[in-house]
């Protein structure tokens, strides 16, 4: 019986095994074998109280708690990037507590992501100082010295049940354009496996024995081959000597294997937790076996932290009175429901073409959330039309794309409907679909010519595909305006103060009740 019994435990284990990526089975300690554990999060993007899909910060932190204590002497814990700007109540304090949640749950570093400059270089120093834990980027070179800055450190050694474990700060090189220019132009991102190889030799010396890679480098699975590809994977490819590279940026789940080298990335918003388990074997001085899973946070049936909600309700109490804070006021009522042209569509869009000087604007339906702007206009009411944080591109694309971008996303049942702005167009129910688009005219009167280039004002969401608007990627160029559709949003309030908004007749709808099938 006992004999049976046993091989169903077995047949169990090698069930669920499958599960997580192991590239050995992991051994119980003891004098000579050493286990360790990584936990991970990244791209929080300040997503401190539980909302929809998000669990929160008091959640989190306690699920990290609780794995903490599993293995005191053995665990660390660190951020992948971007853990600050987000919301309302961490973008108000410039992130100050989410370093203080970081900071009482025991981080051990933290990689440097691209949205951390989104207040800029004094801010990111500010966040860095405040923090119990070193702020990691090693291929972040300052222009004048060539060195690191002073604020932030290129790697961290640790010593774990007396092995020494150095953690390798990466930011991601696409920081130098997804950031803002004036925030990141004193700096170069350099190539990240070249930092790497270049800082082995000195980590070997300090005494180094597992060398982990803290990054903020993005990847994504490759549904069709079943591979990791993106610059994680990429750096992978051209590294030895690394137990695990740890990447963010692409706000992706997953764990696997790329050259012998495991990578983990833990999805975004504190949802999920990367969990890295290391058996180092003291005899022959290396990593023998590395398990990599993510794993969920519970919506539902897991405790809050109490040290961290207090965190949390100091935070809220502070930004209560700038939430409030009156921006503007609109004397007339700018609407938005997500399937109709809306007055707040319009003016958004016509704000966004102004700012970024383009001839034409779009903005996804779903990109503002149902509600109105109307009388006195507060932080917070901006936040909850405006909850997301997309940045404006100027794309130049041709008046036959621009159409292709009109026929797809006018009266779209399943998307909503496309705002737009610097048009005039005529759009007929009683022609087949994507055909109905009948005339389209510029502002100034003059017919959208198909083979033109036009400059084309779009949230970032929308200029990668996002709701289906995969016409934007065969755009001839991309200028990123650093600009969120929200700043400039709150720019355009506080130009005009009082606004008193009147729509136009930039979308004639025909022959509604005769719509026909697609040809």
């Amino acid at each position: 019986m006992k004999i049976i019994l046993r091989f169903f435990v077995i047949l169990g284990l090698l069930v669920i095994l499958p599960a997580c990526h192991s590239i050995s089975s992991a051994r119980t300690e003891s004098g000579e074998f050493v286990t360790f554990t990584i936990l991970t999060v990244n791209d929080f993007h300040g997503a401190l109280v539980q909302e929809s899909k998000n669990p929160g910060a008091i959640r989190l932190a306690h699920y990290l708690k609780d794995e903490y204590v599993l293995n005191p002497e053995g665990t660390l814990i660190v951020g992948a990037g971007d853990m600050f700007q987000g919301t309302i109540d961490s973008d108000l304090l410039k992130g100050e507590p989410v370093v203080s949640i970081m900071n009482n749950v025991g981080f051990a570093a933290m990689a440097v992501g691209n949205h951390e400059f989104d207040w800029g270089r004094e801010i990111l120093r500010e966040r860095a100082q405040q923090a119990d834990f070193p702020f990691l980027a090693a291929n972040m070179i300052e222009k004048g010295t060539n060195k690191v800055p002073s604020y932030i450190k290129p790697y961290l050694i640790v010593e774990k049940k007396g092995v020494k474990i150095a953690i390798i700060g990466i930011a991601t090189p696409e920081t130098a354009y997804k950031a803002h220019p004036q925030f990141v132009s004193a700096y170069r991102f350099i190539d990240p496996a070249k930092t790497v190889h270049s800082l082995l030799p000195e980590l070997k010396r300090q005494g180094a024995e597992v060398v982990v890679v803290l990054s903020h480098l993005g990847c994504e699975l490759d549904k069709q081959t079943n591979t990791i590809r993106g610059e994680a994977a990429l750096l992978a490819n051209r590294i030895s000597g690394a137990a695990v590279i740890i990447a963010g940026h692409s706000h992706t789940k997953l764990a696997g294997t790329v050259n012998g080298i495991p990578i983990i990335q833990a999805g975004y918003n504190g949802r999920a937790v990367g969990k890295v388990n290391l058996v180092y074997s003291r005899a022959n001085r290396k990593v023998i076996s590395v398990v990599t899973n993510v794993a969920e946070i519970p919506l539902e049936g897991l405790a809050g932290d109490l040290a961290v909600s207090r965190i949390i309700q100091e935070a809220q109490s502070q930004t209560a009175a700038l939430k409030q804070q009156v921006i503007g006021e609109a004397k007339s009522r700018l609407s938005h429901g997500r399937y109709e042209l809306s007055p707040l569509g319009q003016w958004t869009t016509d704000s966004m073409r102004e700012a970024s000087k383009a001839d034409i604007a779009f903005q996804n339906g779903g990109g503002i959330r149902t509600g109105e702007f109307f009388g006195f206009i507060t932080k917070a009411s901006l936040y909850q039309l405006f909850p997301f944080d997309n940045q404006v591109a100027v794309v130049e694309m041709t008046g036959a794309e621009i159409i292709k971008t009109l026929e797809y996303g006018i009266a779209n049942k399943q998307i909503g409907m496309l705002q737009f702005s610097g048009l005039k167009v005529t759009y007929d129910y009683s022609r087949p679909l994507n055909k109905r688009v009948t005339q389209v005219l510029l502002n100034n009167g003059k017919k959208l010519e198909k083979n033109q280039y036009y400059k084309v004002a779009v949230n970032d969401f929308m200029a990668a595909g996002g709701d289906g608007f995969s016409m934007f990627s065969a755009a001839r160029k991309t200028t990123n305006t650093h600009l969120s559709i929200r700043q400039i949003v709150e720019q355009a309030i506080n130009k005009n103060h009082h606004l008193s908004v009147e729509t136009d007749n930039r979308l004639e709808m025909r022959n509604m009740q005769q719509s026909v099938p697609a040809a």
